[in-house]
């Protein structure tokens, strides 16, 4: 799966975590916008680049991309002007980082690995575990994983889940190593069950990454999991503090009204935004709040599932993020 290759119209649960993620530096981050230095793997767009300009004023933006062909089309698209594209992959940015930190020397780090790739998951984490070692207090770090149990093994024709799911879990074993959490069963290996699985995965490369400093302290600040078509993503962000100021950074956040802060690295919320038309979303708009969500979703003349609890959620899932959620109009050029 190559999460680039994904045209963003089609993705409204991203689209809405995204905004989720600007929200949170928002109330994270305290210093001018120029203390900032924002990296991430901005795709041919440079969407997340242009969104934090836009939103937070930042200006020391930088996109990795290896793929030569997107690194040409993202010189191309360049918009603000002093994005720092680089023909580099992770990998790389990761080997160098003592070499990018001496050009931002008094500045916090905001990174974000969006991993879409399901067979690399124990490299992404040894890249994730080896950049969080080098970062600083107050610095942020974002990862996004594949969290679909499918990309372990298909059912086969005639199998049993249960034989499915053991297969499963020894090529998780496979691909983790030593970040496999103690004590999985086999019974895990389903949408809901891989989920705090990869969890705490990253929360023991993020434990790891810390041991030499026995000060600071990663904090998860928000997970999210979400699905737009065929795989299930999970995305953890993570900012380093120290541990004397775990609890008042914590009570700042809420204060804020920052709701979605995980009570643990397994607390994770889920984005299950329906995708809607023009006219539905106008719709539903137009009598939001005028109707408690029962008795709006009962008068509705459409479903978003056949099950009618879940139709429900995914209503109250759009009342909640709709002021986040994408408009798409075609432009004739």
């Amino acid at each position: 799966m190559r999460g680039g290759n994904v045209s963003y119209n089609l993705r409204p649960n991203k689209f809405v975590e995204r905004q989720l993620f600007v929200e949170l530096l928002g109330k994270v981050c305290d210093q001018p916008p120029d203390q900032y230095v924002y990296v991430s793997l901005g795709g041919p767009q440079l969407e997340d680049q242009r969104l934090v300009h836009q939103r937070l004023g930042f200006t020391k933006l930088v996109s990795l991309e290896a793929n030569l062909v997107v690194y040409q089309r993202q010189l191309f698209n360049l918009r603000p002007s002093y994005i720092d594209c680089r023909n580099d992959s992770t990998e790389d940015f990761v080997r160098d980082f003592d070499v990018f930190t001496n050009l931002y020397s008094e500045e916090e780090f905001i990174i974000w690995f969006d991993y879409a790739e399901a067979n690399a998951r124990r490299e992404q984490l040894i890249e994730y575990e080896t950049l969080l070692s080098q970062l600083k207090d107050q610095d942020i770090l974002k990862i996004t994983m594949n969290a679909n149990p499918n990309t372990l093994g298909e059912i086969r024709s005639g199998e049993k889940q249960e034989d499915a799911q053991k297969r499963r879990l020894d090529a998780l074993q496979g691909q983790l190593d030593v970040y496999l959490p103690d004590a999985i069963e086999h019974t895990e290996m389903t949408s809901r069950g891989f989920v705090p699985i990869l969890c705490n995965a990253i929360e023991k490369a993020s434990l790891n990454a810390v041991q030499d400093d026995p000060r600071s302290q990663p904090i998860p600040v928000a997970i999210f999991a979400y699905q737009d078509g065929y795989h299930q993503m999970l995305t953890v962000t993570v900012r380093l503090t120290r541990k004397n100021e775990v609890d008042s950074f914590r009570q700042d956040l809420q204060a804020q009204g920052w709701q979605y802060l995980p009570a643990d690295w397994e607390d994770a919320t889920q984005i299950n935004v329906p995708n809607l038309t023009a006219k539905e979303r106008l719709y539903i708009e137009g009598l939001l709040f005028s109707k408690d969500h029962e008795t709006l979703h009962e008068e509705l003349p459409f479903r978003f599932h056949q099950d009618n609890e879940l139709s429900l959620k995914i209503l109250e899932a759009y009342a909640e993020h709709y002021r986040r959620y994408p408009s798409y109009f075609q432009v004739m050029l």
